[in-house]
């Protein structure tokens, strides 16, 4: 397990360690660490859509009618999310909060290619491509150019 100096450990009283050696020295379960993880990740989508939008954590208080302290609290990256709450959140700006990996597999299908050329006797450079086809696009990534596909 990894050991989490960001995890507080409510699974044990404080008293009952020895030292704060002992404390910060106990690993953190690992379901732990993906809570956090979790929890951050939804936070940081969530201050992405109020600063894309210029909204302030008051705005999202008064959209979802609740206090701006307790949407304070929910972007610290400490609070337990629902599904539910989640779920009003991202119907508010009208985005995905969560994605899962199946999701993401079958909604961002992506295909690189990278293209080869073969020069003999001359002392022309070629430009190097790296294309991405995403969705009906073509991005030359080195030129930044977009091309739409049929």
């Amino acid at each position: 397990m990894i050991k989490s100096l960001r995890a507080t450990k409510k699974h044990k009283a404080m008293n009952t360690y020895k030292s704060v050696t002992e404390f910060f020295n106990e690993e953190t379960p690992k379901y732990m660490d993906y809570y956090f993880d979790m929890n951050l990740a939804v936070s940081d989508q969530i201050m992405c859509y109020l600063k894309e939008k210029g909204w302030t954590q008051k705005d999202l208080a008064k959209a979802l009618g609740k206090k701006e302290s307790e949407v304070s609290k929910w972007l610290s990256g400490t609070h337990n999310f629902t599904l539910k709450s989640i779920a009003k959140i991202a119907a508010i700006f009208d985005k995905e909060i969560l994605t899962t990996p199946l999701e993401a597999k079958n909604k961002y299908k992506q295909i690189q290619y990278v293209s080869l050329g073969v020069l003999a006797n001359t002392n022309t450079s070629v430009p190097e491509y790296d294309y991405t086809e995403q969705q009906g696009i073509i991005l030359n990534k080195k030129d930044g150019e977009f091309k739409q596909v049929a």
